[in-house]
C-alpha cells in the first residue's frame, strides 16, 4: 500500500509505548491515503494496526510481569495466553483511547510550537502510562485503570517525571535512525539499531509494569486487591 518498504525509525516506532506508536499510526494513515489514493484500504490497514497493538501490549505486558515473578517460559505463555483471551477487548478499548488523545494532540501541538508534540506526549505518558499494566494485570475497566495510573503517577511524583522525559528523550533519539526510505536490505547497521531499540522499548515498557507491580496496589480499592491475590491460582 506504501509503495515501498517503511523506513527504519518507522518500523522501530511500531514497538514503542503508546500514545508514540499511535501517533505514528496516524501520521502512517495520513501518508498512505495520500501515496496510493485508496482510503478503504487505509483504514482497514489502520484498524489492522490497533488490533496488532492491543495484542502485542496484552502480551508484552503480560511476559513482562511474569519475568517479575520468575515464572518458567511455559508458564510465562499460559498466563499471557489467557490474559490475551480474556482482556484485549479492554486493551483494544484503551489503545483507541490512545488514538483518540493523539489525535488532539497532533491537533494542538502546533499552536505551540516545537515543544507541543513532546510536551503533549509527556502529558498523556505521565498520567496513562499505567493503564494496560491495570488493564492487563489486574482486569480493571479502562475507566478505573485510568484513575488508577493517575494515583499512582501522583503518588511517585517527580520520580515518573524522569522516567518518562527519559522515554520521551529516548524516542528522539532512535528516531534519528540510519538507513534510508525504499531500501528492501537493510544493512547490517540498520539491524544493529533495530534490535536495539526494539530492545530499548521493551525494557522501558518492563520498567514501567515493574512499577505498576510495585505501587499499584497501594491505590487500588480492597476488592482489586483481593481480586489479584486470588487470580494466580485461577489463571492457567
Amino acid at each position: 500500500m506504501l509503495r515501498s518498504p517503511p523506513t527504519p525509525s518507522a518500523m522501530n516506532e511500531a514497538l514503542s509505548l503508546p500514545p508514540v506508536h499511535s501517533i505514528f499510526d496516524l501520521f502512517l494513515l495520513s501518508s498512505a491515503s495520500g501515496l496510493a489514493g485508496a482510503t478503504a484500504a487505509s483504514l482497514v490497514a489502520f484498524a489492522a494496526l490497533i488490533l496488532f497493538h492491543a495484542a502485542y501490549m496484552t502480551a508484552a505486558i503480560s511476559l513482562a510481569q511474569s519475568a517479575h515473578e520468575h515464572r518458567t517460559n511455559r508458564e510465562a505463555l499460559a498466563v499471557a495466553w489467557g490474559r490475551l483471551r480474556s482482556r484485549f477487548a479492554w486493551v483494544l478499548i484503551v489503545e483507541l483511547g490512545f488514538v483518540s488523545l493523539s489525535i488532539v494532540v497532533i491537533r494542538i501541538a502546533p499552536i505551540f510550537g516545537g515543544f507541543g508534540l513532546i510536551v503533549g506526549l509527556m502529558g498523556i505518558l505521565y498520567f496513562a502510562v499505567f493503564v494496560e499494566p491495570a488493564v492487563v494485570l489486574q482486569g480493571m475497566t479502562a475507566l478505573d485503570a485510568l484513575r488508577a495510573s493517575i494515583g499512582v503517577a501522583r503518588l511517585i511524583g517527580t520520580r515518573n517525571v524522569y522516567l518518562v522525559g527519559g522515554y520521551v528523550l529516548l524516542v528522539i533519539v532512535v528516531s534519528l535512525a540510519p538507513g534510508r526510505p525504499g531500501v528492501v536490505t537493510p544493512s547490517v547497521v540498520v539491524w544493529t539499531y533495530a534490535l536495539l531499540a526494539g530492545l530499548l522499548h521493551l525494557s522501558m515498557l518492563s520498567a514501567f509494569v515493574h512499577r505498576w507491580g510495585v505501587l499499584g496496589p497501594v491505590v487500588l480499592p480492597e476488592p482489586a486487591r483481593q481480586g489479584e491475590e486470588a487470580a494466580p491460582a485461577l489463571q492457567p
